[in-house]
């Protein structure tokens, strides 16, 4: 999961502001058009960008058979990077969503505030326990 996913979306798939979906793609390492798809589910129209995905994102995840734990509700990017150097997160600012891997910001650029931040991980599977 790198930005190498990105560049392989294909421009005829992509939409004006969809970095909802690119965050989705990327965090739960599903295909575009899959994460299109599901963000289309929650409310999401097209090229129109996502609307308050902060109260869906953990049912958006468990759409895609992945949990999301919130673990930072505000607070700077730079801070949360040197907070949290493993793992996979889907982030929100202001106006965008973004993911951070491994301490690593995916798609957005260093400097701003966080609105949200949830680490995203495997359900568990019941059978197991």
């Amino acid at each position: 999961m790198t930005n190498k996913r990105q560049q392989t979306i294909i421009k005829s798939e992509r939409q004006r502001a969809d970095c909802t979906v690119i965050a989705l793609s990327i965090s739960a390492d599903i295909p575009y058009s899959k994460a299109l798809e599901v963000m289309k589910k929650f409310g999401r129209k097209d090229n129109c960008g996502g609307s308050n995905t902060k109260k869906k994102v953990t049912t958006i995840f468990k759409e895609v058979g992945l949990k999301a734990i919130q673990v930072k509700r505000s607070g700077s990017l730079e801070r949360f990077l040197r907070e949290f150097t493993k793992g996979v997160y889907y982030c929100l600012k202001r106006g965008h969503a973004f993911v951070v891997i491994d301490g690593k910001v995916e798609n957005q650029s260093k400097g701003c505030l966080i609105k949200g931040a949830w680490r995203i991980e495997k359900m568990e599977d019941k059978q197991n326990e």
